[in-house]
């Protein structure tokens, strides 16, 4: 069991960097540490520390700078005060969603109710990605792993209430 949840991590993380590699920013985003006033330029009207925030239950989170090499590959990462990587956004296009909604780990169930189109994922006991489509955006919103506990940060009710903020805003 134990293999079996390195195995999501490590999937997880690889889906992270191969959308970070393979996707253009969100427009007007130049640099995910950027802000103005708490948020990011252009991705940070979709998602802000505050939302995060209030959806998490935790206190003192910030904007980290894009780097995938650190597991921060998203639009957006959030971390906790102690730089512990909690919360990524990443804004997709078509073709991603498509790969994402065709491959079987990381498209584990419909959610409705958000956006056109989505889907939570990785299979397994604990989900911690959902991704959806409003038109023709795409975006993730994902959790990252305590590794203490093997268990995301954020719960899917959690992750769910983010996603559909995130489509009331596009």
């Amino acid at each position: 069991m134990v293999r079996y949840k390195q195995f999501v991590v490590l999937a997880a993380c690889l889906l992270v960097c191969l959308v970070a590699c393979n996707n253009k920013p969100a427009p007007g985003v130049t640099n995910a540490g950027e802000r103005a006033t708490g948020n990011v330029a252009g991705a940070g009207s979709l998602l802000t520390i505050v939302d995060v925030e209030k959806a998490s239950g935790k206190a003192g989170l910030k904007l980290v700078p894009r780097d995938p090499t650190k597991g921060a590959g998203g639009d957006l990462n959030f971390a906790t005060a102690d730089d512990k990587m909690l919360a990524m956004l990443v804004v997709a296009d078509m073709s991603i969603f498509a790969q994402w909604k065709g491959h079987a780990t990381y498209n584990a169930g419909a959610i409705p109710g958000v956006g056109d189109e989505a889907y939570k994922g990785p299979g397994g006991p604990t989900p911690y990605l959902i991704f959806f489509r409003k038109g023709e955006k795409v975006v993730s919103v994902s959790s990252f792993m305590d590794m203490a506990t093997a268990k995301p940060y954020l719960s899917i009710g959690q992750l769910t209430e983010l996603a559909k903020l995130v489509a009331s805003r596009l």
